[in-house]
């Protein structure tokens, strides 16, 4: 067997094998560790510096559930002729109001944030600050439209049932992002100021199990395997051909 293995025929043959079950070992690698690194928990978002939400979102875009809860800031002006309270709010077991405000940025388009609770409608922290502002907040999906409303009931004038982006956007000149910024800060800070809302940070991203990886990996492997079966099998059967006694001409031809 180890003379047709040297052969220049063979020798090409061995090489071709090396590259190949290299190649599907590394990929059987590759899979195997990107299953591995899914099934690894995620940081959690307050764990993540705060950045522009422009870079993290997009305008028309269904907020992702894994961006709930990041830390972003926004620059932009407080669209005060838009801002609507939304009542039935708890904070520390006194029910108020969450002041919703848009924020049109320098490209034109609105973020929702809430900046926080007041105790009534009348309350003077509800005001609008009129210069520019940099706010930095936490994102949030969208609520139901509808939320906490029973059929038939209206609300006063300047008030809806929920922060609900697809419920805004019909009222407001301009495009906005899915979702709302809750306001943990804003500079320059308003004198007075709603109450901002409690932080409750969310929890790490989720381990994912990828089944789909794990099988992938095996798969590579097992290619690999047969591949070195083949090559083996190819060449036992070319070393017995080699060995076989070579058949008398004369005894054949009688």
């Amino acid at each position: 067997m180890l003379r047709v293995a040297l052969t220049p025929r063979w020798l090409a043959l061995h090489l071709l094998l090396v590259l190949a079950v290299g190649t599907m070992l590394w990929l059987g690698s590759w899979q195997w560790h990107r299953a591995v690194e899914a099934s690894r928990p995620g940081p959690a978002p307050e764990d993540l510096a705060p950045v522009p939400v422009a870079d993290v979102h997009r305008v028309g875009q269904t907020l992702p559930t894994e961006l709930a809860g990041r830390r972003v800031v926004v620059a932009g002006r407080y669209d005060a002729t838009e801002q609507v309270l939304v009542p039935d709010r708890d904070v520390g077991g006194r029910t108020g109001l969450w002041v919703v405000t848009p924020l049109v940025t320098v490209d034109g388009s609105g973020v929702l944030v809430v900046r926080g609770w007041v105790p009534s409608a009348d309350d003077p922290a509800v005001a609008v600050p009129t210069e520019d502002v940099d706010v930095a907040g936490r994102l949030q999906p969208s609520e139901t439209a509808q939320r906490g409303v029973a059929p038939g009931e209206r609300l006063p004038e300047g008030q809806v049932a929920a922060v609900s982006t697809a419920a805004l956007l019909r009222e407001v000149p301009y495009p906005l992002y899915d979702g709302y910024v809750a306001l943990v800060s804003q500079d320059p800070a308003a004198q007075p100021s709603p109450m901002p809302l409690p932080e409750q940070p969310p929890a790490a991203r989720p381990a994912e199990l990828r089944l789909q990886n794990y099988a992938y990996a095996v798969q590579w492997v097992l290619f690999a395997g047969f591949a070195v079966f083949l090559w083996w099998r190819a060449l036992r059967d070319a070393s017995r051909r080699a060995s076989a006694p070579a058949e008398d001409p004369v005894a054949s031809a009688s």
